[in-house]
């Protein structure tokens, strides 16, 4: 009798076992179907008036970085040579070298808890046919996003390549109807596309709490505030269909009549963020240059006449892109602390741009040191091919980084966003 009861304790312990795998095994593949691989619990963030709110209720400001533009290969572009698996094993391969979980891990150990993932979700890339979309390109997405959230860092999506106004495309470099640009506002089709990819996008991560928001288009250059309007109008439609989950960023205009046109108008969800962006460069490019600042007093001026618009009144602001030149030196470090003192005084959220910056001009946390970083070659995007030892050099271990720089951002994260936690100046 006793040997019986102790097999049927046996038996029961084996079957509580397997239940509990069971339920695990059925949780993780849950999760691998809503875009989230690591099973942690969800914590969506969302707008609430001003403030930017967790699940508990708790204010959260988003402090962070931009990843930095690195070329992903198009399928469009080698079609004809390469089969779509071996495109996307190139890439996977590339940003796993790019991006790493030591890079997470240091962004979070100085106080960062948000990346923009700047030139990381390409249009160009993203659609492989006309409303056909590449699950391979966004299966190393879902690495990177996953890695990024189990390590305490969101995400913010952010859709490149489909409205930027770039030289490039204005001097006729770059074909327009591929890389976007200025037909966004005048081409109906090809807006619908990207319409069209916002919602395959959505429907992909509606579930996915790593993901803090889709920052729907970087740098637009709309011609009229009623064009402008209609688009965000139907994109902000097209997401809510899947997705009432996140936060959508709405980018204001970056073209010449910004100060009109600004973000199109009002809108009806709550759960926006409206975003700009503000550089101080010593270029050719009409930014602020940093070597004539003189002080903190002339950028709060420009936040007071920006917090005064009537579309800020009611929504939180999000700077996406910030920075100065490495060789704009100490008038750039001060242009650089003050507007994230600033920023942090009035309670705006803020990336700064980038982390990790693999082109010639000296700007980020981490620049490359060799020439050819700025993207892979042409002959190596012809042929997909990159040596192990060229892969290791992605590696941030071998970037050049700037202290004093660091300094100042990790002070910026530091401060929780509130007013009287402000040195004055």
């Amino acid at each position: 009798m006793k040997e019986t009861t102790m097999k049927n304790q046996r038996n029961l312990i084996w079957l509580l076992i397997i239940a509990a795998l069971s339920i695990s095994i059925f949780f993780i593949i849950g999760c691998k179907k809503q875009g989230l691989l690591s099973p942690i619990p969800p914590d969506f963030l969302h707008v609430e008036g001003k403030k930017v709110i967790d699940e508990n209720g708790n204010e959260i400001f988003l402090r962070g970085f931009n990843t930095g533009g690195f070329k992903f290969v198009s399928y469009k572009d080698l079609s004809k040579t390469n089969t779509l698996e071996e495109i996307d094993n190139f890439n996977d391969q590339n940003y796993k070298h790019y991006m790493t979980e030591d890079d997470i891990r240091d962004m979070k150990s100085m106080g960062a808890n948000v990346l923009r993932a700047h030139s990381y979700f390409k249009f160009w890339t993203l659609e492989t046919e006309l409303y056909k979309y590449d699950d391979g390109f966004i299966k190393t997405m879902d690495d990177f996003i996953d890695m990024a959230y189990r390590n305490g860092v969101y995400v913010i999506i952010v859709l490149t390549n489909a409205a930027e106004s770039t030289g490039e495309i204005k001097a006729g470099k770059l074909n327009r109807e591929l890389y976007g640009g200025d037909i966004l506002w005048s081409d109906e089709d090809f807006q619908q596309r990207v319409i069209s990819a916002w919602g395959y996008l959505a429907k992909h991560y509606a579930d996915n709490p790593g993901v803090a928001g889709y920052d729907i288009i970087n740098e637009p250059c709309p011609p009229t505030k009623e064009i402008f309007h209609s688009f965000y109008s139907q994109i902000i439609n097209e997401i809510r269909k899947v997705d009432r989950n996140h936060i959508i960023i709405l980018s204001g205009s970056m073209g010449p009549d910004a100060e009109i046109l600004l973000w199109g108008g009002e809108y009806e969800d709550n759960n926006i963020m409206l975003q700009v962006h503000v550089y101080a460069d010593a270029s050719k490019r009409g930014y602020y240059d940093p070597s004539q600042y003189h002080s903190r007093k002339e950028l709060e001026e420009k936040l007071k006449l920006l917090l005064s618009y009537d579309e800020v009144k009611n929504r939180p602001i999000f700077v996406g892109e910030f920075s100065a030149l490495w060789n704009s030196g100490d008038k750039g470090l001060q242009w650089t602390r003050d507007v994230i003192n600033l920023m942090n005084q009035h309670g705006i959220h803020w990336t700064y741009f980038p982390y990790k910056n693999v082109y010639v001009t000296k700007r980020g946390l981490y620049v490359a040191k060799d020439w050819w970083l700025r993207g892979t070659t042409k002959q190596q995007r012809k042929n997909l091919e990159i040596t192990k030892q060229l892969r290791e050099r992605l590696l941030t271990s071998n970037f050049d980084t700037f202290p004093k720089l660091r300094q100042i951002i990790e002070d910026g994260f530091r401060n929780k966003g509130h007013p009287e936690t402000q040195q004055t100046q």
